[in-house]
C-alpha cells in the first residue's frame, strides 16, 4: 500500500468525497513531464501525482494551493523560461497559489526526505518551510480538514515558537496522543475520539499558533495558556 493509499483510507474516515472526486494523471502523463526535468521527481511526489495529479479532490483547497499536474507544469515552463534551470535544479514545483509563488519540494539527498517549502517571490525566493516531507504536508493538511469539517470551529491560542518542545511535553503529559505523521515544523494529536490538537509553526513569524476541538478543548486551552504564557485562548473559525 502507498503512502497516498493510506492517506485516503484516513480521510475516508471523515470525509468519503474527497476520494470520490480525486482524479490522478497517467504514468505516460508523468513521464512526459519528467523528460523535461534536470532529474525524476521524488517517489513521493510522483505517488501523490498519481493518485491526486489531475484533482486533489479538494484537499488543498483551504490553503489555496493548486497541486495539478497541468499547474505545476506550467509553472515549470515559467521558471525555465525566466530564471533558466538553475530553480528547477534544486527544487521541484508541486502547487501554485495566488496567496504566493509557488509551493516546493527540495531535491532530496539520499537518505533523507525531501523537505517541503512555500517560497513567497520568484525573482528572490525567500523560503519558509512548510513540512519535513511531501506526505507530512498531506496528512497534516488533512488533520486540518477533519478539525473543520467534524467541529467547525475551535479554540486558538498562540505564543513563541521556542516554547514548542514544551508545549509537546504538557500536551503528552495530558494524555494526548501524538499522530504519526507529526514532525519538527508541526504538531497534532488526540486525546481519544472527541479532542483534537493542531500545533502549527507560523511561517512569517517566529510563533506557534495551537488550535483545539472538542469535548477537552476549553481545560486544555486554559492550561497550556497559564503554564505557558501562551495567549488567551479565543474562538476561530480557522478549524
Amino acid at each position: 500500500m502507498s503512502w497516498t493509499d493510506t492517506l485516503t483510507t484516513y480521510i475516508d474516515q471523515y470525509d468519503t468525497k474527497l476520494s470520490r472526486r480525486a482524479v490522478g494523471c497517467s504514468e505516460r502523463e508523468l513521464r512526459r513531464f519528467e523528460s523535461v526535468l534536470p532529474a525524476p521527481l521524488s517517489e513521493a511526489h510522483r505517488e501523490f501525482l498519481l493518485a491526486f495529479g489531475e484533482n486533489d479532490g479538494g484537499l488543498f483547497e483551504a490553503d489555496g494551493f493548486d497541486t495539478s499536474l497541468a499547474t505545476i507544469q506550467a509553472c515549470s515552463r515559467d521558471y525555465q523560461n525566466d530564471y533558466g534551470a538553475d530553480f528547477l535544479r534544486r527544487f521541484d514545483v508541486f502547487a501554485s497559489s495566488p496567496a504566493v509563488e509557488a509551493v516546493t519540494i527540495e531535491r532530496g539527498v539520499v537518505g533523507h526526505e525531501p523537505v517541503v517549502f512555500m517560497a513567497n517571490d520568484h525573482r528572490h525566493p525567500t523560503w519558509s518551510p512548510l513540512a519535513d516531507s511531501l506526505p507530512t504536508l498531506c496528512f497534516g493538511t488533512a488533520f486540518i480538514r477533519e478539525m473543520k469539517l467534524r467541529f467547525g470551529r475551535c479554540l486558538m491560542t498562540r505564543g513563541p515558537a521556542s516554547r514548542a518542545s514544551s508545549l509537546r511535553d504538557h500536551l503528552r503529559s495530558e494524555e494526548v496522543s501524538e499522530e504519526s505523521f507529526s514532525d519538527s515544523i508541526s504538531w497534532y494529536g488526540r486525546r481519544g475520539r472527541e479532542t483534537l490538537v493542531a500545533a502549527v509553526r507560523e511561517t512569517a513569524a517566529p510563533y506557534i499558533s495551537i488550535y483545539l476541538c472538542g469535548a477537552s478543548a476549553s481545560s486544555l486551552s486554559r492550561m497550556l495558556a497559564g503554564e505557558l504564557q501562551l495567549t488567551e485562548p479565543r474562538p476561530s473559525a480557522f478549524a
